[in-house]
């Protein structure tokens, strides 16, 4: 009987405990943010020494924050286009060279329709 009367005590002393300990664990994690780590020479940085004029801007992270996992994701995906973009580039460029070849030594007439549309593709690249 004693023990079913103090579980709700008990309970509430553990919620406490996790709280408590949750709440340890996220300001530890923010102090090491500002922290150049335990092995370097030097103590604690505070959080305008990493950044001097982040107050003025509102920065809440400081220059060495890193950027989100969603941030980083769009910036991969939009270097990957950027990847994808110039190798098309430089395949067009390639074929617009053989066509010119192909010109110069047969003449427009020779061209087939794929490389009109080609050239045509090229130059409306181009003038953009």
């Amino acid at each position: 009987m004693g023990w079913v009367s103090g579980s709700g005590l008990f309970h509430t002393v553990l919620l406490v405990i996790g709280i408590s300990n949750a709440l340890a664990c996220v300001q530890e994690r923010r102090a090491a943010r500002f922290t150049p780590g335990p092995y370097l020479d030097g103590g604690r940085l505070a959080p305008w020494e990493s950044d001097a004029d982040a107050w003025k801007r509102g920065a809440a992270g400081g220059a060495g924050s890193r950027p989100s996992r969603w941030a980083r994701w769009r910036a991969g995906r939009a270097e990957a286009r950027a990847r994808r973009e110039a190798l098309a580039r430089q395949r067009l460029q390639v074929e617009v060279d053989r066509i010119l070849d192909k010109v110069r030594a047969e003449g427009m007439a020779s061209l087939t329709a794929r490389e009109r549309a080609t050239l045509e593709q090229a130059s409306d690249a181009w003038r953009r």
